[in-house]
């Protein structure tokens, strides 16, 4: 069964179940399917922490503002496909700067992306120019989140809370159909 017919199926078994036991189990699969929606919906992110540098790029006659890796999040896409501390991203897919620094348009065109779509990346790394493919995840809350008043922020509780909202306001929009 496909996931839509599945989650329609699943709302239909918890608002008509007797049981509240089958009730529960409905609305516990129904919140792994919806937040399986929440994980492919949003801004794209490669999950780095850079800096705007000038290099000379191999093949390029002038010096191209590139972006500096200055590291690349654990469990992020930038960790899963390989990027390292210090490589210098040079091109997002065909897409390089001279006249501006990198980093305010490879941020834009990334969140403007979706999650799980693929990028290719120019990185320099040494003297070498690697072609390095990267499956974009979701922007996290946290990425968004600042110290408030020097108070830290539970960035794991923020994104369930994130997550959980999507939820609630996924299954308010069904009830509202269910009953117009």
């Amino acid at each position: 069964m496909k996931p839509e017919a599945a989650k329609e199926e699943l709302f239909k078994q918890y608002h008509s179940a007797e049981d509240p036991e089958a009730r529960i189990r409905c609305l516990s699969i129904l919140r792994a399917l919806v937040f399986d929606d929440y994980s492919r919906e949003g801004e794209g992110y490669i999950g780095i922490n850079m800096g705007d540098d000038t290099s000379l790029v191999p093949g390029d006659g002038k010096p191209r503002s590139v972006i500096r890796v200055i590291a690349a999040m654990p469990d992020t896409a930038a960790a899963k496909a390989g990027i390292q501390q210090n490589d210098l991203i040079v091109g997002l897919d065909d897409e390089v700067w001279h006249d501006v620094k990198a980093s305010e348009p490879f941020m834009k065109r990334i969140r403007s992306m979706k999650p799980n779509q693929k990028v290719q990346l120019k990185i320099l790394r040494g003297n070498t120019i690697l072609d390095v493919a990267v499956i974009l995840g979701r922007r996290p809350v946290a990425a968004d989140l600042q110290r408030f008043q020097g108070e830290s922020i539970d960035l794991l509780a923020a994104e369930r809370a994130a997550k959980e909202a999507y939820f609630r306001r996924w299954l308010s929009e069904k009830k509202r159909k269910k009953n117009p």
